[in-house]
Parts: C-alpha cells; sequence; structure tokens
C-alpha cells in the first residue's frame, strides 16, 4: 500500500469514462489450461477428418492453426468472465476532481477519498506471453472516504487505451493526493502499483521516489 503525495504540478491525465458492471458479476479470471486443451483437440478432430481431401500438408496446417486460434478465441468469449459491451451497466467517469457513476446520483470528489482498494485484471484480451491466460478486464474498486461513506464500483476495462487512461488516473492520486492505495493486479490478484504486477523492483522504486 502507497499513499500518495501533495504535488500540484500534474498534467498527464484527460477525462474519460468507463463501463460499469452489475455488482452480481465476478471479477475472476476463469481462463485455464482447459479452454486451449479443447481447443487444440477439436482442431486436431477437424484436421484428420481433412486429411483425406487434402493431400498438401501445408494447407492442413494452415487450415489447423486457423481452426485453432479460431476455436481459442471462441471458446475464451463464451466463458461467463467475458463481459461484452452490451451487458454493461453504465458509465463510470473520471477527471481530474471526481469520479461519477451514471448509475448514482452524486458524485465522489479525489479530495474527499481516504482510502482505495482496487482489484483487477489488465485489460479486456490482455495476454502478456507465452502460457499467460487471456485477461478479462474486470476490476472492483472499493473507496472510502473521509466522513466513513464507503462505495464500491465494478467495472470493465475494454481495451489497451482505456487501460492506458485508467494508469494516468492512477498516477495523478499518486501525485497529488493523500490517498492510501492498495492494488492487487492480475488473474491471480497479486499485489500490483499502477495497475500492474509485473514491474522491476527498481521500476517500483523510482516511481514511488517521483511520487512522493
Amino acid at each position: 500500500m502507497l499513499r500518495g503525495g501533495n504535488s500540484v504540478n500534474y498534467r498527464g491525465m484527460k477525462e474519460f469514462s468507463l463501463n460499469i458492471v452489475d455488482n452480481s458479476i465476478s471479477i475472476k479470471n476463469n481462463d485455464g489450461i482447459g479452454r486451449k486443451f479443447l481447443a487444440g483437440l477439436i482442431s486436431i478432430a477437424i484436421m484428420l477428418g481433412l486429411v483425406g481431401f487434402i493431400k498438401n500438408v501445408m494447407v492442413c496446417a494452415i487450415i489447423f492453426f486457423a481452426c485453432l486460434y479460431t476455436f481459442f478465441k471462441l471458446f475464451r468469449m463464451i466463458q461467463k468472465d467475458w463481459v461484452k459491451r452490451k451487458d454493461t451497466t453504465g458509465t463510470l467517469n473520471f477527471n481530474e476532481v471526481e469520479i461519477s457513476a451514471s448509475i448514482f446520483q452524486t458524485n465522489t470528489k479525489l479530495n474527499n477519498i481516504s482510502h482505495i482498494k482496487i482489484t483487477g485484471d489488465y485489460y479486456q484480451g490482455y495476454i502478456s506471453g507465452k502460457g499467460d491466460v487471456t485477461h478479462n478486464g474486470l476490476y472492483e474498486m472499493e473507496i472510502l472516504e473521509n466522513n466513513g461513506q464507503q462505495v464500491r464500483l465494478k467495472f470493465i476495462v475494454f481495451n489497451k487505451q482505456e487501460f492506458q487512461d485508467l494508469t494516468a488516473f492512477f498516477e495523478l492520486l499518486y501525485s497529488n493526493f493523500k490517498i492510501d492505495i492498495e492494488e492487487k493486479i492480475g488473474s491471480k490478484q497479486g499485489v500490483g502499483f499502477l495497475l500492474r504486477n509485473d514491474r522491476s523492483f527498481k521500476d517500483i522504486q523510482e516511481l514511488k521516489q517521483k511520487f512522493n
């Protein structure tokens, strides 16, 4: 957990919005080796069925990998943690002054926040490298205001641009506001910093010095 500083010189964030999801949706990443195994099994079955009709080995290989890619994506998209835009319930708006949700009547002023706990999984479709899961982009953010009021929100980050916008927002919080921030990031919800859990120790120390 890191407490933000008190600089007023940060100018790196633009106003942006993210999609809210229903609180009944679990943010847990449901991806795993089973999806890859099933996609591979079906692709092999299709390829074996075509061997008698297609004699060209290269064509068979292309068909196999095309099937593998298609089923790999399809089976990920039908898992229950893969939220579609039509399933969202509203918008969560961020700027340099406040966080506001379209489904609520009140806004949360940044200078009235004492603690934020954010748990999330990068952005939807992100894969960091070979062997990694396909991340779902789901987040839960718990906000504690100075008056003791608690706000709990779930939302989704659909793409890299939205992820960069959210990262810039947390840079703003660390730079300009004295807020205790706790981050749990990735499919295994490891300790994170600026929405990543793969930063080197050196990078984290440099960032902490920047914000303090």
